[in-house]
């Protein structure tokens, strides 16, 4: 066991690791340890969080830019006013690390993923800006990138408090 929790820190130190195949490990050792509360945060990154509410907060109101479907050039920044982007303009981010890292990892410094609006979204800021082009939010690259960093910092954080506990080296 106390290989493992060596191991996982090293792991969470290798920008090569995917956080995707770190997090398996990080929850058996959870698991081994009894630490139910850490494996349940692990397995919710892992497979994703299911309840907006239950969601932690840096995953929550993540802000990003709007943008509308032009027919003759492609996605270009909607003509919003401050106002309606604090409004409009955030998203919750409940998908599971490996999506994430994947997002990461297919677009490029500068990029992003664009999330279409809820229909209802949509509907009440076409009105407001007198479009009816397709409306999204796109959030950039280094949101999912910072994202992804708290979630490897926070085990990583994890495995040096296992270690400080005198649970590292051979027993």
């Amino acid at each position: 066991m106390s290989a493992s929790v060596n191991h996982l820190e090293e792991r969470t130190q290798d920008p090569s690791e995917l956080l995707g195949h770190i997090l398996p490990s990080a929850i058996t050792l959870a698991l081994m340890l009894r630490h139910k509360k850490m494996a349940a945060w692990l397995r919710a990154e892992f497979e994703g969080h299911q309840d907006r509410e239950q969601a932690p907060p840096y995953r929550r109101d993540l802000p990003g830019h709007i943008v509308a479907r032009s027919p003759q050039y492609g996605w270009i920044p909607a003509p919003v006013n401050e106002q309606q982007k604090q409004e409009f303009g955030h998203l919750d981010v409940l998908d599971a690390a490996k999506s994430l890292e994947k997002i990461c990892l297919t677009s490029r410094k500068g990029d992003g993923n664009r999330v279409l609006l809820s229909q209802d979204d949509m509907v009440a800021l076409q009105k407001q800006i007198n479009l009816s082009a397709e409306l999204a939010i796109n959030l950039s690259r280094d949101v999912y990138s910072k994202l992804l960093r708290t979630i490897r910092g926070t085990i990583y954080l994890w495995a040096q408090e296992l270690m400080a506990r005198g649970l590292s080296g051979d027993h």
